[in-house]
């Protein structure tokens, strides 16, 4: 069960933006959290599929909790360490690589050393800002790419840009301008919460019509329509 409670000092927002901003975090981190990867890019190698970091459920069970989300499973994840789990992560497979055995004193002990580095290690913080285009004087985002799973060009792109002020900027766009990946991420999202405040009178806005069942997202198709 989830519970939403108040959220702590800093992160104070209503619950249907808590809701979005911890759907967005997903949206951002999907390939590194369920094992599933982005869409081949044409002329490229596929890319690799990842097992779960530990290190980003954390964060995402940290961030709910902030924004005043609670459930045993985010409990749960924010009673665990994940450096250490890495830590044994790694220790584990490097025993298995090279053969080597240790005893469970030993493998503990080496554990801890390594999670306190891990827990060390500062993160490298964004200094220069990205600026936000959601369209493109080339033909954009084609419409064979606007469905399913992001491509991995558009998720390596768009997934620092992914966030409630991106989204809250979006706005029409003519007919002849080509929009981008970052536009459909965006566009998908507000549809998919019923959000209209992006949509502005008096020109074509581009909308995600979910076709038979909305439950799949291979099928959604971006449409433009005139209001």
């Amino acid at each position: 069960m989830l519970i939403h409670n108040e959220p702590e000092k800093g992160f104070e927002s209503n619950r249907d933006e808590a809701y979005k901003t911890i759907w967005l975090f997903a949206m951002r981190h999907f390939p590194d959290m369920i094992g599933i990867a982005p869409r081949k890019e044409k002329g490229r190698p596929a890319p690799l599929i990842k097992e779960p970091n530990p290190w980003l459920w954390y964060q995402l069970a940290s961030l709910a909790h902030k924004l005043g989300f609670q459930s045993p499973q985010t409990n749960k994840i924010l009673a665990s360490n994940p450096n250490l789990i890495s830590a044994r992560k790694f220790l584990s497979e490097y025993c298995r690589s090279s053969q080597v055995r240790l005893d469970q004193m030993e493998t503990d002990g080496i554990c801890e050393q390594f999670a306190a580095i891990l827990g060390n290690v500062k993160q490298e913080e964004r200094t220069q800002e990205i600026p936000i285009r959601f369209t493109t004087i080339e033909s954009g985002e084609d419409v064979s790419r606007r469905s399913g799973r992001p491509f991995e060009k558009a998720q390596v792109s768009d997934k620092l840009l992914l966030s409630l002020p991106t989204v809250d900027k979006l706005e029409f766009v003519e007919k002849n301008e080509g929009i981008t990946s970052l536009f459909v991420k965006c566009d998908f999202f507000s549809s998919f919460f019923h959000d209209s405040s992006c949509k502005r009178a008096g020109g074509p806005v581009f909308e995600l019509f979910l076709e038979n069942d909305t439950s799949d997202c291979s099928i959604c198709d971006a449409r433009t329509v005139d209001k």
